[in-house]
This record gives C-alpha cells, sequence and structure tokens, in this order.
C-alpha cells in the first residue's frame, strides 16, 4: 500500500490524497500510470514508487530526469520515508506513508463488491455484454 497526497499541482484534477492497494506505482502524464499528472512538461511515464521489504523507494525513469527530495536534488533511486516531500517540476507530492502488501490482492473480489454498491455500472456492463455477445453472434454467421 502506497499512500501518497499531491500538495501542488498544475493539473487542479490532480490534487488530493491517494491510496494504492499494491507495492509499484508509476506516476506520469499518460493513462500508463496509476497516478496521472495531466502536464506536457512531464515525460509520459516520469517516477516509480517500490515497496522493497520494509523499505520505500522513488525511482526516475529516464536519465536526464531529477527530482527534489525534501529540497535536495536527485536522480536515479532514493528511499524515501513517510512524510518526505518529493518535488517533481511543478507537483509536489507527499509521502502519507507505505506497506508492503501481505497477500495477493483479490481484485475479483473487489470488482464483486464495487458492482453490488454501483447498479448503474452493472446496469452499463450488463448492456455492453449483450452488445459484445451479439457482434460475435453476427461474426459467425
Amino acid at each position: 500500500m502506497i499512500n501518497l497526497k499531491v500538495l501542488k499541482s498544475t493539473d487542479p484534477n490532480a490534487e488530493g490524497t491517494y491510496e494504492y492497494q499494491f507495492d509499484v506505482l508509476t506516476l506520469g502524464r499518460t493513462e500508463k500510470n496509476d497516478l496521472i499528472i495531466k502536464d506536457q512538461l512531464l515525460p509520459s511515464i516520469a517516477l516509480m514508487f517500490i515497496i522493497e521489504e520494509n523499505s520505500l523507494f522513488v525511482q526516475t525513469l529516464h536519465p536526464d530526469l531529477f527530482c527534489f527530495i525534501n529540497n535536495k536534488k536527485m536522480s536515479g533511486r532514493k528511499l524515501l520515508q513517510a512524510g518526505d516531500i518529493v518535488v517533481l517540476g511543478s507537483h509536489s507530492f507527499e509521502v502519507l506513508g507505505f506497506k508492503k502488501t501481505d497477500q495477493a490482492i483479490d481484485f475479483g473480489k473487489l470488482y464483486e463488491n464495487f458492482m453490488k454498491n454501483n447498479q448503474a455500472h452493472q446496469f452499463a456492463l450488463d448492456i455492453l455484454n449483450k452488445e459484445i455477445q451479439n457482434i460475435e453472434s453476427n461474426k459467425n454467421t
């Protein structure tokens, strides 16, 4: 689990607190990332946060990219602690906490619980599944 807070960003939709239930988190401007910051000055995938054993690391993913951790310039891989501030360009993040995932996440169970509490999503998925079935059966005829 990685818990981050976006303190400052040029992307107004990015500010807030985020909790990820896995041990690797990518940050960048494209949808390939876990935390998406809409800023054309950022690389498509800029940073990676990684939990190994009981430690959290941040790693820049481009040789010429650097960030600041607690006002110290760095590039490459660096150990983080809860409370550390990571600044990348115009964006700043606070590490609120982290904990190695103890067990594999049951995404099926998470999905099932999500769907039970969101009937509109279930309705939309049912319609999409019917459309897919219609397309498949029309393709075979």
